[in-house]
């Protein structure tokens, strides 16, 4: 009886650290989705502030930045899409028109903001800029994950 109970005692004991048993500690993962809203600044245009709505599907955040420029309350829009790394690392592309820009940022999950720094790689030669966008709420249409890690954050649903 005694074996059974150090045998029934060392399976639960390796099930806990396998990642994969009732024992598993929760997905500490972010949902990315949502909506945000903050401010671009581009050496060229100057200073906008920016909205959008992204998209998450599997390790890719996408979605259309609306802008309007302080300077002359023109809106533009550009698509966007960033590959997610480890630690929320972002890679990714921004197009505007001819326009094709590399970028690299981070999203912080302690206060929800997404800063992103992007160079042109064609069309617009010189440019460059960042955007930092705060995460308003999450996506509201979900996966039984994602919601599970929404949960976890302090994030409402759009």
């Amino acid at each position: 009886m005694r074996r059974l109970a150090v045998a029934v005692a060392a399976i639960f004991g390796l099930s806990a650290c396998s990642g994969g048993g009732v024992f598993a500690p929760a997905n500490p993962s972010v949902v990315l989705s949502g909506q945000y809203a903050g401010s671009a600044t581009d050496n060229i245009y100057g200073t906008s502030t920016a909205s959008t709505t992204l998209s998450e599907a599997g390790r890719t955040l996408y979605g259309t930045v609306a802008l309007v420029l302080a300077s002359t309350s023109a809106s533009q829009t550009q698509a966007v899409t960033f590959a997610i790394g480890s630690s929320y690392n972002l890679t990714g592309t921004i197009t505007y028109g001819t326009c094709t820009f590399s970028s690299t940022g981070n999203y912080n999950t302690s206060t929800n903001v997404l800063s992103v720094s992007y160079t042109s790689q064609s069309g617009c030669p010189g440019e460059t800029g960042t955007l930092t966008l705060t995460q308003q709420c999450t996506n509201p249409v979900m996966t039984a994950p994602q919601a599970a890690r929404r949960r976890e954050s302090s994030l409402t649903a759009c």
